[in-house]
């Protein structure tokens, strides 16, 4: 009965992966995921940054041959195959009763990876800092599990894997490395494990491999502890709560009614699955598993049904969302749905109450810091960040998956069958489903779910991704003004729209000055000042530009000024066009100018 409930999870599992990887090629946001394009597709335009992810998935972007579909799926594999080892690796420090038993917990491993897809819960999937900063996380953690198990070979494999967990959060997130690492280090002491040689070799892989990164982006690492110095500046210039004393700070949280009776419902299933497994009497587990069984049946059945009578399970379950959802501009979407994937926190909660049911004597120490330590890996991960910490502690529900995990499991020094975690695994994969099905009905800054994404559009490097009429009637009009008025791939482009960086990727032009050009903020024109500053003023004079009068974030093209330019010497209109619904609910007109040569001919 274990058997076929694990077999009933890893199905779920395969079936959810294969479909994120469905739903990468449908939809784009033309805010945050211009700013990953453009750093990505040019990092070395760009000489100031506080994270370097650009430049660690450049290879991969041209490695996929510029395919923004590929790119993402590849980023759903990479953090889906991160979480399995960092599983893998927590379920290798618990003593199996037989070799038999391998294969079972590689595949609850591998069911529990599923907490990891969390990442992608409002439905950002191409590589950035946080997936970066989060699979950083994972490796990290990997690495700390090995390091505190027996054998003196894991201990090595855990250094290294600590090590480049280390540095891919610095290159992701420093400030996540600066709160996991000592996270990492109190799991480590706490349970005995460390020594001299095993925390020099994961300094100097950290180290190396930051060192190497430095002369590879900037040929010295002075000029990338300059780069660094500066990109932390041009935050700061920013005004968006980047400061020390903003990204220390604790903030509360509220659940609506629909996230209450999910969060409820979730623990006591957990709880009364995970204390039925764990029970002595044979029907008592059978009932356990059945539980379990019928919580990945009631999933699919509540699909199929949804599909067939053409409803959103989301509104099923009382999210109240709507084919015509439209992120507004007021904010109103974020805040209703802002602790949505607080729902997750079922997983460690249902955990606990079986601890608490089943413990017979008192805890040893070494297995309650792991847990705290887990639990609060997540506050690393949305450390420095200008958003809410819930909100973002939401994508790292795998360190919360874990924690419950380790809950769950009794002392691991008197071993334990793998039976105990499958209830978990499977609640787990459930929750994550109905987590990530919100996020494509109501797709960060889109207007319409990715259900309703159903025209082809073609990027700038021939690859196809579906998305709304809307959107490819506004890339195809701008396109088609472009190519008659000579523009060219690779041309410059300034975007003082203040929220359109994806429309460069799209039409393939260089992003100039810096890779999103953000307006909305206080510091907003002391930071395009100073990113346009480090453009050649040749190249500059070269760029085409895109002005957005009447937008709320509208950048003043006044800024030109200071380069000696200006719209109406410097440039040519050659036309005017609609913007496509998202961000807000209506369109803004948008002018395109076309720069004029330095020196025009003369008239005689």
């Amino acid at each position: 009965m274990a058997r076929l409930t694990l077999g009933a999870g890893v199905a779920t599992t395969i079936g959810l992966i294969y479909w994120l990887l469905l739903l990468c090629g449908y939809g784009i946001e033309f805010s945050d995921e211009g700013y990953y394009l453009n750093w990505i597709a040019h990092p070395e335009l760009y000489p100031a940054s506080h994270t370097q992810f650009g430049f660690v998935f450049h290879p991969l972007y041209e490695l996929t041959g510029r395919n923004i579909v590929a790119l993402r799926q590849l980023n759903v594999l990479l953090t889906f195959g991160a979480g399995w080892l960092f599983f893998a690796s927590l379920l290798a420090g618990f003593p199996m009763r037989s070799q038999g038993d391998r294969l079972a917990m590689a595949c609850l491993a591998f069911v529990l990876a599923s907490s990891a897809l969390a990442v992608f819960r409002v439905w950002l999937p191409t590589p950035n800092y946080n997936t970066l900063a989060f699979q950083g996380l994972l490796l990290g953690s990997a690495g700390a599990c090995l390091a505190c198990a027996a054998t003196k070979r894991a201990h090595w494999i855990g250094s290294v894997l600590l090590g480049i967990g280390l540095w891919l959060t610095f290159m992701g997130k420093p400030t996540t490395m600066a709160v996991a690492g000592l996270l990492w280090l109190t799991g480590i002491v706490a349970y005995g494990r460390i020594s001299w040689h095993q925390f020099c070799t994961t300094g100097i892989i950290a180290l190396s491999l930051v060192v190497l990164s430095a002369l590879a982006i900037d040929g010295s690492i002075s000029g990338f502890v300059n780069r660094l110095a500066i990109g932390a500046s041009d935050l700061e210039k920013l005004q968006g709560g980047h400061t020390l004393a903003e990204i220390l700070r604790l903030e509360n949280f509220h659940l609506n009614l629909a996230e209450k009776r999910l969060f409820w419902l979730g623990t006591g299933l957990v709880f009364t699955s995970g204390y039925l497994v764990s029970a002595g009497w044979h029907a008592l587990r059978l009932a356990g598993f059945g539980l379990a069984l019928a919580g990945i049946a009631a999933l699919w059945i509540s699909l199929a049904v949804c599909h067939r009578l053409g409803y959103s399970l989301a509104d099923v379950l009382g999210f109240e969302l709507t084919q015509g959802l439209s992120y507004t501009a007021d904010g109103s979407w974020f805040i209703k749905y802002l602790f949505t994937n607080l729902v997750l926190f079922f997983l460690p909660a249902g955990s606990f109450l079986v601890f608490l049911f089943r413990i017979r004597s008192l805890p040893r120490v070494r297995p309650i810091v792991a847990v705290l330590c887990l639990l609060c890996l997540p506050y690393a991960f949305a450390f420095g960040s200008n958003t809410y910490y819930w909100w973002k502690i939401g994508g790292a529900v795998a360190f919360w998956c874990a924690a419950g995990l380790t809950l769950v499991w009794p002392d691991p020094a008197k071993g334990c069958s793998w039976t105990r975690g499958v209830p978990l695994a499977l609640f787990t994969v459930v929750g994550v489903f109905l987590s990530l099905m919100l996020a494509t009905e109501a797709p960060y800054r889109q207007h319409f779910p990715l259900r309703a994404n159903t025209v082809s559009l073609l990027t700038a490097e021939q690859h196809v991704i579906r998305v709304s009429a809307d959107t490819q009637r506004y890339v195809s009009q701008m396109r088609a003004l472009l190519e008659e008025n000579g523009f060219k791939p690779n041309d410059p482009w300034i975007d003082l729209s203040g929220r359109h960086p994806t429309l460069a990727v799209l039409v393939g032009a260089r992003h100039l000055g810096l890779a999103w050009l953000p307006g909305g903020y206080p510091g907003s024109k002391d930071i395009v000042q100073v990113g346009l500053d480090r453009v050649p003023a040749e190249l500059l004079r070269q760029a085409w530009v895109l002005t957005e009068p009447g937008g709320r974030r509208s950048l003043s093209p006044e800024l030109l000024h200071r380069y000696g330019l200006d719209l109406e010497c410097n440039y040519l209109l050659v036309g005017t066009i609609e913007s496509p619904l998202g961000e807000y609910s209506t369109s803004v007109i948008q002018r395109i100018y076309k720069p004029l040569p330095s020196d025009p001919p003369s008239l005689n």
